[in-house]
């Protein structure tokens, strides 16, 4: 899923470990995700539905996988440094018991909030939050880094769902202007608003001290947001 990732490991020349932390993790191929959880009709996706990717590489964001991203970066490190084995163990055992809680906190708000639609204006990288939750999905794009911007008949159609639906949130990805998301919003009654990918953090978040858990209490205050 990374192209560039790989000219990076077939120019070392070192022993250094390579490590693959999506190991024992099923990913989800895009189109599928689509035809089961996009509300479209299967008949109004857009031509520009075939990804440069097949598959979603946003793993983290179902906090279940983030657990098994940790058991396998412990297990290498152990591995590589057995002597200090028990360190990363207690560490790994730690940081997972935070991550069930969140992953029980998420669940736990959709079910109460009874969260089951989402409309996202910008590219889409948020499969795998939305099986492990159950959420449907509106999205003005079939996934992240599309080159083709947004067919007129689907922005019209969000606009269009929006309005019937009353929806007050309309989501866009983080570090991106979210112009898509923004027109749909002056259109309707809608807000834009991030829904972040956390597949980078800004110097402003890492300034404050963000990490992974808080800012998926970001994304969860955000969906709650959509409801009221």
């Amino acid at each position: 899923m990374e192209p560039w990732a790989k000219k990076i490991i077939d120019s070392m020349d070192s022993d250094c470990k390579i490590l693959n932390c999506s190991d024992n993790i099923k990913l989800i191929n895009s189109d599928e995700f689509f035809h089961e959880y996009s509300i479209l009709e299967e008949n109004d996706e857009p031509e520009e539905s075939n990804h440069s990717y097949e598959f979603d590489g946003h793993i983290w964001l179902n906090p279940k996988n983030a657990i098994i991203m940790v058991d396998t970066i412990c297990d290498a490190l152990c591995e590589l440094d057995y002597e200090n084995s028990s360190f990363y163990k207690n560490n790994a055992e730690d940081y997972k018991s935070k991550l069930l809680k969140l992953d029980a906190e998420i669940e736990k708000t959709i079910e109460s909030e009874d969260i089951n639609t989402l409309v996202f204006g910008g590219e889409f990288s948020y499969a795998y939050f939305m099986e492990r939750y159950g959420i449907k999905v509106l999205s003005a794009y079939t996934a992240c880094g599309e080159e083709a911007e947004p067919s007129v008949s689907r922005i019209k159609e969000i606009i269009d769902y929006i309005n019937a639906n009353n929806v007050k949130i309309v989501f866009y990805e983080d570090l991106s202007e979210g112009t898509v998301a923004k027109m749909i919003s002056e259109e309707t009654q809608s807000k834009p608003m991030i829904f972040y990918s956390i597949h980078n953090v800004s110097k402003e978040q890492i300034n404050a001290g963000e990490d992974y858990i808080s800012i998926m209490k970001k994304n969860l205050e955000s969906i709650k947001e959509a409801k009221k």
